[in-house]
């Protein structure tokens, strides 16, 4: 390794370290763990999202959503941690694919900007398929407007045209059944924490 390698690799490093010092960090400290509810897709089950006109967006729920209880009075909040994994995903090479999160609530913390987006592959240009696995948490902030108030938790799986010209998106998972002997790939889950004060 030459002087000039080394520098090099000095200042990656110190750069990286200064970058990661300046990561803001949102510390939600005393709460509780007031319920958890575990979704899991059945493992043959196909979730696709598609739509076919130039600059269009797709949207299907990963799993069935649901309605999830915030204890407590009116104007009591409650974190919601919702992790969702996916596997053996593809998008088509014009296609952006991703998740968002479209239920109640709002997003934690707030100044983090993504929208409740969180985009697992961009549109790639190539004529080939990829296929992945990805996951995701998103942090909710839900508050009564009730007592005891269910709130709706969804998580869809979103395409979106992304290359102009190409007639649409399209983004899904392959059947876990690939070939009529194989043993079932990983289901879609979704997994809710509850959290209060």
């Amino acid at each position: 390794m030459t002087k000039n390698s080394v520098i090099s690799l000095a200042v990656l490093v110190l750069a990286a370290t200064a970058v990661q010092a300046q990561t803001k960090t949102t510390t939600l400290p005393n709460l509780r763990l007031v319920s958890t509810t575990l979704q899991v897709a059945d493992a043959f089950q196909q979730i696709s999202a598609t739509c076919s006109t130039e600059g269009c967006t797709a949207s299907t729920p990963v799993v069935k959503p649901i309605n999830v209880l915030c204890p407590g009075s009116s104007g009591q909040t409650c974190i919601f941690k919702v992790h969702v994994v996916v596997g053996n995903l593809f998008a088509t090479f014009n296609s952006i694919g991703a998740f968002q999160y479209v239920g109640d609530g709002t997003e934690t913390p707030p100044e983090a900007g993504a929208g409740f987006v969180f985009v697992w592959q961009g549109a790639t240009g190539a004529s080939n398929v990829v296929l992945t696995s990805s996951s995701t948490e998103f942090v909710v902030l839900a508050k009564n407007q009730s007592k005891n108030q269910k709130h709706h938790v969804e998580v869809d799986l979103v395409c979106r045209e992304e290359i102009s010209g190409q007639g649409g998106c399209n983004t899904g998972t392959f059947p876990n059944i690939l070939n009529s002997g194989d043993a079932p790939g990983p289901p879609a889950t979704v997994d809710i924490q509850v959290f209060a004060h």
